[in-house]
């Protein structure tokens, strides 16, 4: 726009609205809308605190339908209130279903992306590099960012836990080391979330309701979500080779701040921004093609434990209630609907209708009958057709290998009689033939 040059409208938002506050809100709402995707209920919040500014400005002068006077060059009624401005608000509702849920909510993590996280990140810096001495500064800087992504995504997953929930842990919050009850004493850390949002109310009533605190097991079956070993490893470290004394301050912070040149700052958490810096750079680094969100692991946590987790490990609600915090007059429609959206989307979406081997989801939950029901002709044709292709691509990277390997060892290129055996390799393996012997060839 022509106008933004205009000195004036670096003042739009002032203690005196002008010409260009209107736009300015235009602008604004945008970028909170449609390019960080706020949620509705944020939207409107700004919206009204604006609108709320300039109501109590100048007495009633800035009330009312908004106008600007070209003549007199001053401006009258609520710049919230003008036509650009309410035309946008518009739009923005459109994002929203009628049923309240804005349409591009922020995925819900599971346990496969949980999965892919964790591989890429044990893959870019192995469980080994933490069971030793780092060399190098910029050795430790990465060893401390991956072992903090992996407690950090683990114990939100495990705990439900909003984003500042699990960023205002300190470490008199854990407890590691402890005991079971009889007659088993299995070994487990204790969190206790201080900052639980269900439980300030109840701390409001008793000042020595001092959070709501979990136990944590060892989970070795899922070992993506085992923050029982993923918190106890990342706290050990930091404790090794961060800290003077080879211990933290109970007032320190599980989760700092990492400064430059990789020196935590115990007395501050990690930033909403970092959290979703380091998110992103997971997502990424797996190659998960969905927008995720700091909110993602309390949102993917409750729905596995409630629906997506092993028949006989799967949570009731009023298990789901406790574990995630919500307070007990949450309206049980509300906490239902959190927990079943997706799959409501899922059940109801028919994208995949033109796919040989579609699911019926209409039919059963997660379509379990299908488990029960005898393969069809298109579903052998499909585990068929992908076995084929699996097959010609382990033959062509064999191909490849013992190519390389033949041509170092005699330091010249393959000979013709040699490629054609391995055509033919080619050609039986597609064929599900694996009988041949080289024999005649060495």
């Amino acid at each position: 726009s022509q106008n933004w040059s205009d000195p004036e409208f670096a003042l739009a938002f002032s203690d005196k609205p002008n010409r260009y506050s209107p736009e300015a809100l235009v602008l604004y709402l945008t970028q909170k809308g449609f390019v960080e995707e706020c949620s509705q209920s944020t939207i409107d919040g700004v919206y009204s605190a604006f609108k709320d500014f300039w109501t109590h400005l100048d007495g009633a002068r800035y009330r009312g339908t908004w106008f600007y006077d070209e003549d007199k060059k001053e401006c009258f009624g609520n710049p919230a209130d003008s036509a650009d401005v309410q035309d946008l608000r518009t739009a923005l509702k459109h994002k929203v279903k009628s049923d309240g849920r804005v349409r591009n909510h922020a995925t819900a993590m599971t346990y496969p992306y949980m999965e892919s996280i964790m591989a890429w990140s044990e893959k870019e810096c192995p469980n080994e590099m933490s069971c030793r001495k780092p060399l190098l500064m910029e050795e430790r800087t990465k060893v401390t960012k991956h072992l903090r992504l992996r407690a950090f995504a683990s114990t939100g997953f495990t705990l439900f836990t909003r984003n500042n929930e699990l960023t205002n842990l300190r470490r008199c919050d854990v407890t590691f080391g402890c005991d079971g009850p009889a007659p088993y004493h299995q070994d487990h850390i204790k969190v206790t979330l201080a900052q639980r949002k269900g439980w300030q109310h109840r701390v409001d009533k008793d000042p020595d309701a001092d959070g709501q605190t979990y136990h944590i097991y060892d989970q070795p079956t899922k070992p993506a979500i085992n923050s029982y070993v993923h918190l106890t490893r990342y706290v050990q470290y930091i404790e090794q080779y961060h800290t003077a004394n080879g211990c933290m301050k109970p007032s320190d912070f599980i989760f700092p701040m990492i400064g430059s040149g990789g020196i935590l700052q115990p007395g501050s958490p990690i930033s909403n921004e970092a959290v979703q810096e380091m998110l992103d750079q997971a997502v990424h680094g797996a190659q998960i093609h969905e927008k995720l969100s700091s909110h993602c692991f309390r949102r993917g946590g409750a729905q596995y434990r409630f629906m997506y987790a092993p028949i006989g490990e799967r949570w009731t609600l009023a298990r789901i209630r406790w574990w995630g915090g919500w307070s007990p007059g949450e309206s049980v429609h509300t906490l239902i609907r959190y927990l079943l959206d997706e799959l409501e989307t899922m059940e109801e979406g028919h994208q995949d209708a033109l796919c040989p081997t579609a699911l019926e989801r209409q039919i059963s939950l997660f379509s379990e009958h299908s488990e029960f029901q005898t393969a069809t002709r298109g579903e052998v044709c499909a585990a068929h057709d992908s076995s084929r292709k699996q097959l010609a691509e382990f033959s062509a990277s064999l191909d490849s290998r013992i190519e390389m390997v033949v041509s170092k060892a005699v330091g010249v290129a393959v000979p013709t009689v040699l490629a054609c055996y391995f055509t033919a390799v080619n050609t039986s393996a597609s064929e599900y033939s694996l009988d041949f012997s080289a024999s005649e060839y060495f």
